[in-house]
This record gives structure tokens, sequence and C-alpha cells, in this order.
């Protein structure tokens, strides 16, 4: 984040897109605040003096917690590519897979 003017700014989200559609809550971590605020529920105001700061803020889809898979049951899934094809293996039935972008727009159903 890069500063041009003292005073109070304002962090809003525009749109949402991919799993975010379906209400997925996106938080922006306030560090020097110690606050977490969830964007699709409103904007969120802050004072900053003219700068950068590169570690101030961070999205997060949780409030208090790393993104993991601590608390989630982890399953033997082994997934590589095999010249234009991904090849998906499991210990398990897979009925269904879904692929996301980075952006979290669904990009193919399988």
């Amino acid at each position: 984040m890069k500063m041009f003017q003292p005073g109070i700014h304002t962090i809003s989200m525009v749109e949402r897109g991919g799993v975010f559609e379906s209400g997925q809550p996106i938080y922006l971590h306030d560090k020097v605040q110690g606050t977490y605020t969830n964007l699709q529920n409103g904007d969120y105001t802050f004072t900053a003096n003219v700068g950068a700061d590169e570690s101030r803020f961070e999205i997060v889809y949780e409030t208090g917690a790393v993104l993991g898979t601590d608390s989630m049951v982890k399953k033997d899934i082994l997934v590589y590519r095999d010249g234009y094809t991904f090849v998906v293996k499991a210990s398990e039935n897979i009925t269904q897979i879904q692929v996301y972008d980075t952006s979290g727009k669904l990009i193919s159903v399988q």
C-alpha cells in the first residue's frame, strides 16, 4: 500500500467473482489495529500517513486463523500432469472435480 496523501482512507470490495459470489467471507486484516473487517459487509476506513507500508494489511478468509488443513480430514489424493492431461488418483471414489483459477473463478467441472 502506498499513500500519497495523509488522512482518512477507505478500502472497499468492488466486485465479487468465482467462489466469492456465494458469500464466502473476505476479511481485511489490519495488523496495526488488530482488526478484521468482512469486506462483503462494508468498507474499511482507516487513517494513514504519506508513504509505503507493505505489511499493514492482508486478505484472509477466516478470522484469527492461518489458512491450512489442520482442522480438515486429509485424504490420499495425487494430482499430476501427463502431457496435456491432468491425472487425479484418490483412495476414495471421486464423483466430481472443480478447477478454479487463482482469482477464484470456476474454469472447469469434470
